[in-house]
């Protein structure tokens, strides 16, 4: 549940029970005491600002916006020592009050998980609900205190508590549970991680004592960061679910896209330090994503042949030639040859360096698997930008000088830096490498290849921040200025873009799906998974699985609206992922926010409307509820499921607050859609008011897609 009132006699409040969902990252244990020895006065007497009427919206901001700013409370300082004696003292005089009708609730207990403060005077307290001393998964309580120091109001999400008689003393030793989802996870686990002690409610419906931990194994199409719950007592897996988000789609296949084979059978005679040459034509003009080298012979000995492939533009590579008298072999020079142009004469070499000896080439084929090359980027300049990119024109990226005067690409002016490294089509970060330049302008038609895209990833992830703290006062994503860090190429043709828990891995797609992903609304939406993580810890299943999902959608587009108002490179649609989906078919994306519906005629399962939620529901495709809620509540219009609509449109600015504050102030780890739609009405009346035309906006975007 999420109020927002004016009565703050305590009396008046009670925990409710509403559905919710499952998780909290809090650490597991006894529960925290309450700070003892606040303060006087005030939550934080050396940042204190002047306190705003609670409900009368915020003062504008220089560029007359109406925004609320929240930045982190230390919880070790004296304001959030004071501000964690609030809370825990108000929550705790509820649950007294409600032992008497309900025994079961003398065993709860809560402990700090994260405060915010903000420019309104209020500070915002997340606390965990315990269970004799052990933390209940995806309950939390918020509590809102004015600059007075009194609790105002209090958003709770949780689900019943457990019976009094649930014992939380384990049978199993963590290593045990660890041991017992490591079987049932089946792939190379590329972590160890440590079970934590939680009491859960399973699928079943009942609480248990269970052991919560996520093993990964990111080296898939799809990357896998599962998270377990195992029993205490029986060790039985109670329930597992992929955590990790997939910028997934539909299998879709460009029109553009094409291939070129060739391949010749006419026999050549070959003998020692004779090489023979044979050349095969390609009429296309395209850029080489894939080449595999066929090739068939006979051969006196076993050894002594050394070949090469010669490009078009005379790039030429060995080839390796295995050892045997015949020999019938495929040779896969992707790497090697990945961009070249296909269109030209393509010549292969062999020879035999054994005396005596002597054998046949009995067939040669080439297979280029090709896309389109690429338009060139538009003419003229950004500012001073004079790096090219993949989707936003020119631009001008971070550097930073090394000791040989090359550059590498990096930016640490911001927060705690941005960073991007090659993983090389691997997966192990651990081994990436930092990216370089020696004239400090990426991306010219003579750098590598490995630089475009990674100047996209490096362009998206410092635009994100400049997002954040731009719109909403936010030092990177955990209000800190945690470090941004980027891995490109990431395996090999992954049609994929993740947020691993701390960092973001993208895949170079594979050229018939999409090409890299690292457009600005992409790397935008994978960060914001973070900021997610770092805030409200939706979890990611179910209905909070659908809310993060758009969260990350709507601020992504969030990053790709504000670009585009300096770079008019750069193009604003409701299209996810458009720049990168099927290369060369003009109008389509990997989802469509305006209009979730139009996504299943191309392959997809999305819902606009919660009337048509099923709980199993993927949740890349139940995040179109909120979506259309967010466009609507954008652009006006209607939805197409029922109907209903908005009647004039509060612009993407007013929008991104209401969103922004909600996810930071309202949201809880378990949220539903109907409890997201309050969220944002308490958001728009803390901001504009609750007589606003904002608040008549949310009220009917959150109408039209069923969750008022």
């Amino acid at each position: 549940m999420s109020v927002r009132r004016s009565d703050a006699s305590p009396a008046s409040w009670a925990p409710p029970s509403v559905p919710a969902g499952t998780t909290s990252e809090a650490a597991p244990g006894p529960a925290s005491s309450p700070p003892a020895a606040p303060p006087a006065s005030g939550f934080d007497a050396e940042q204190n600002e002047s306190p705003v009427a609670l409900h009368a919206g915020a003062p504008p901001s220089p560029d007359g916006m109406r925004s609320i700013r929240v930045t982190p409370l230390d919880l070790a300082s004296p304001g959030g020592q004071k501000a964690v004696q609030t809370s825990y003292a108000f929550l705790k005089e509820q649950v007294a009050g409600a032992v008497a009708a309900h025994p079961e609730q003398a065993s709860l207990d809560f402990q700090p998980h994260a405060a915010l403060r903000d420019t309104l005077g209020d500070v915002h307290v997340r606390m965990d609900r315990t269970f004799k001393g052990v933390p209940i998964w995806g309950q939390q309580v918020i509590s809102h205190a004015s600059q007075a120091g009194t609790v105002d109001s209090v958003t709770d999400n949780t689900e019943g508590v457990p019976d009094a008689s649930l014992s939380v003393t384990p049978k199993l030793t963590a290593d045990q549970a660890l041991a017992a989802a490591k079987k049932n996870f089946g792939n190379t686990v590329a972590n160890t991680p440590a079970p934590k002690l939680l009491v859960v409610k399973a699928p079943d419906g009942a609480f248990h004592l269970a052991y919560q931990m996520k093993l990964n194994d990111f080296s898939g199409a799809i990357p896998l960061s599962m998270n377990y719950f195992v029993d205490a007592k029986s060790g039985k897996v109670l329930d597992k679910y992929n955590t990790v988000d997939s910028f997934r789609g539909k299998a879709q296949v460009a029109a553009a896209q094409t291939g070129a084979s060739t391949s010749t059978r006419k026999a050549i005679a070959f003998s020692d330090a004779k090489p023979v040459s044979s050349t095969l034509h390609v009429g296309k003009e395209l850029s080489t994503q894939k080449a595999t080298l066929t090739l068939k012979l006979t051969h006196k000995s076993v050894e002594g042949l050394t070949a090469t492939l010669t490009s078009p533009s005379g790039k030429t590579v060995q080839v390796a030639v295995p050892s045997g008298a015949s020999v019938q072999t495929s040779v896969d020079l992707s790497s090697a040859l990945a961009g070249e142009d296909s269109k030209g004469a393509w010549t292969f070499k062999l020879n035999d360096a054994t005396p005596g000896d002597k054998g046949s080439l009995t067939q040669w084929g080439l297979k280029l698997d090709t896309v389109a090359t690429p338009p060139p980027p538009p003419l003229g300049v950004v500012g001073q930008a004079d790096d090219t990119t993949l989707y936003a024109g020119l631009v001008d990226v971070g550097s930073v000088q090394n000791p040989d005067g090359t550059w590498k690409l990096a930016d640490p002016t911001r927060g705690g830096g941005v960073n991007t490294r090659d993983v090389n089509h691997g997966t192990d970060v651990a081994s990436a490498v930092e990216l370089s330049d020696a004239n400090n302008i990426w991306g010219e038609p003579s750098d590598p290849t490995n630089q475009t895209s990674a100047v996209d990833a490096e362009y998206a992830a410092e635009k994100t921040y400049d997002f954040y703290k731009n719109e909403f006062g936010r030092d990177s994503i955990d209000g800190k200025g945690e470090a941004l860090n980027n891995y490109v190429h990431y395996k090999t043709d992954l049609v994929n873009a993740f947020w691993d828990g701390s960092q973001m891995n993208y895949g170079d797609g594979d050229g018939k799906k999409s090409g890299p992903l690292t457009s600005l609304d992409v790397g935008g939406h994978e960060i914001t998974h973070g900021f997610t993580q770092r805030t409200a810890g939706l979890d990611y299943v179910g209905e909070s699985g659908g809310l993060n999902e758009a969260m990350s959608d709507i601020m992504g587009k969030g990053v790709q609206y504000m670009a585009a108002k300096t770079n008019p490179a750069v193009k604003f649609s409701w299209g996810v992922g458009a720049e990168e989906w099927t290369p060369g078919k003009a109008g389509d994306a990997l989802r469509y926010m305006d209009d979730p519906t139009r996504d299943n005629a191309e392959g997809g399962h999305s819902v606009d409307n919660y009337a048509n939620y099923a709980k199993d529901l993927d949740v890349h495709y139940s995040s179109g509820i909120a979506n259309n809620a967010f466009v609507l509540l954008v652009d006006g219009g209607k939805n197409r499921t029922s109907g209903l609509g908005v009647d004039k449109g509060i612009g993407m600015e007013k929008a991104l607050q209401i969103m922004y504050r909600a996810e930071t102030v309202y949201y809880t780890p378990a949220e539903t859609f109907k409890q997201a739609a309050q969220a944002c009405l308490n958001a728009a009346t803390d901001l504009y008011g609750a007589t606003s035309d904002e608040v008549k906006a949310t009220t009917q975007a959150w109408t039209a897609v069923g969750c008022i």
